[in-house]
């Protein structure tokens, strides 16, 4: 299956990762504060360290893929090769920047998982939008 045969966008509870729903190996230790950060809107150069971070551990989860320890090691993580986890206030941010559309309505408080090479797309284009060079986008993705 191609990257281009993956929906665009997943709410998180809907993908499943060998058996179990993907919701992350470790519960969230600061509920109010990680609720907080998840729903205000992110100015751009965060959002662009925010995107290149979530990108990193799934292009580190896709060479993982590799061997079988790897896919053990992604499944206790919860790093997936194919999608970056995002709440719905920074997947519209990130959708925005490539003029995309969620394909339907998004409910507010949830995350999503938005298909990696669409979030590269964006990270790409607010890099290009702020002037990063890109070398430095590149580092740590490839």
């Amino acid at each position: 299956m191609s990257a281009d045969d993956l929906p665009i966008v997943l709410l998180k509870d809907q993908k499943i990762v060998a058996g179990q729903k993907l919701t992350g190996a470790f519960p969230v230790a600061f509920g109010a504060a990680a609720h907080a950060a998840t729903i205000a809107p992110l100015d751009a150069e965060t959002l662009l360290q925010h995107l290149h971070h979530k990108l990193h551990y799934a292009y580190k989860a896709e060479r993982r893929m590799k061997t079988k320890l790897g896919r053990i090691a992604n499944a206790f993580t919860g790093d997936d090769p194919d999608y970056i986890a995002l709440s719905t206030h920074h997947l519209r941010q990130a959708l925005a920047l490539i003029e995309a559309d969620a394909q339907g309505q998004l409910e507010n408080g949830a995350e999503y998982l938005l298909r990696k090479d669409v979030a590269r797309q964006a990270h790409d284009a607010l890099g290009a939008q702020l002037g990063t060079a890109p070398e430095a986008l590149r580092e740590g993705l490839e």
